[in-house]
């Protein structure tokens, strides 16, 4: 299976012992993985190197999967599988919190194997190590890289967080001259409860992406913040219980947070069948999974606000079940008082 996911099966039946490759790949699939180490161990070929550091990572035998993945790494270094096997020798070191071990291999992989297929992951894991071993400016170098090159992926959300966080910690190492300088300075500020100011600072990190972006010039690790600006001056505005400036911005917004904030604070300044309208659109959305409760529970808010009993009492009934389902009575209690006959 491993082989078949990593695109080299068919190579590796013709370059190695067709027998014991099979066997070995038999035991993976049945998760007899101490078996497949046996059959393997006994053979030095690439593909044998990587299915015993493999099988002995998932034993987590860490000491001879290490044996075995720096073995192909250093005799095999051009071929498919060893990024895989720098990619686990780092992450040995990461979860055994060798951070100082796990920076030298994900580095390997972000200088010499960019087509690699976990490289995000990769780039992320050697700036969080950075960060571990306080070393914040190589952790911001490292953050950096992967928020310019991969604006939209999954690691990339996790490297603006840990980017804000090492501001928050260190922000002398942070240069102003950089386009995304005024929101690390406005984020600073929201995280303080500053919203005034903060928003105030939003504004002009906001400003200046839109008037790069009329002049055609896109400059990246900015535009990757822009959302993140729309959902926390939205924020602000709710905080500071001003809705309809708060409905504006999160209209602006891609990020699923935004779309639910828009619906209660829709529900907040009176729009009430505007925030039935968006919370339905939500209830349709698989990444709203974990907050139906709350979807019905403020669908029922809505409904009770504009005097339609019956039909708010369905919702709200709803939420209270499934809340109970969660074990949240205290929350079902709450909705119990708002259901009316």
């Amino acid at each position: 299976w491993i082989l078949y996911h990593l695109g080299l099966y068919n190579n590796v039946l013709e370059n190695n012992n067709e027998n014991s490759l099979l066997l070995a790949l038999t035991n993976i699939k049945l998760k007899n993985y101490s078996s497949a180490y046996n059959i393997s161990k006994n053979f030095k070929s690439d593909t044998f190197l990587f299915i015993s550091g493999f099988c002995a990572y998932l034993l987590k035998s860490y000491d001879i999967a290490l044996r075995h993945f720096q073995e192909l790494y250093e005799t095999y270094p051009n071929n498919p599988f060893t990024p895989y096997g720098i990619y686990r020798i780092g992450m040995i070191y990461y979860r055994t919190e060798f951070y100082d071990k796990a920076v030298n291999y994900f580095t390997i992989l972000a200088k010499n194997y960019q087509n690699f297929k976990y490289i995000r992951n990769a780039i992320y894991l050697n700036a969080y190590s950075y960060y571990k071993l306080s070393n914040y400016e190589k952790s911001y170098k490292w953050l950096l890289v992967l928020i310019k090159n991969y604006p939209n992926d999954e690691e990339t959300k996790l490297a603006k967080n840990l980017l804000k966080e090492i501001y928050i910690l260190r922000p002398e190492i942070f240069d102003s001259t950089y386009e995304y300088y005024d929101y690390l300075k406005a984020y600073k500020l929201y995280r303080e409860n500053k919203c005034n100011s903060a928003i105030e600072i939003y504004k002009v990190f906001i400003n200046s992406k839109q008037k790069t972006i009329l002049f055609f010039f896109k400059t990246t690790i900015g535009d990757a913040f822009l959302n993140d600006a729309y959902l926390e001056i939205g924020n602000c505005y709710n905080q500071l219980q001003d809705y309809k400036n708060a409905i504006e911005f999160y209209k602006k917004c891609n990020l699923k947070e935004c779309k639910f904030n828009l619906a209660i604070n829709l529900y907040l300044n009176g729009e009430y069948s505007q925030s039935i309208i968006q919370l339905e659109k939500l209830l349709k959305d698989k990444n709203f999974i974990s907050k139906i409760p709350e979807i019905y529970y403020y669908i029922g808010l809505n409904y009770l606000k504009m005097n339609k009993k019956k039909i708010a009492n369905e919702y709200l009934t709803k939420a209270k079940n499934l809340y109970l389902e969660t074990g949240n009575h205290e929350k079902a209690n709450e909705i119990d008082k708002l259901i009316t006959n």
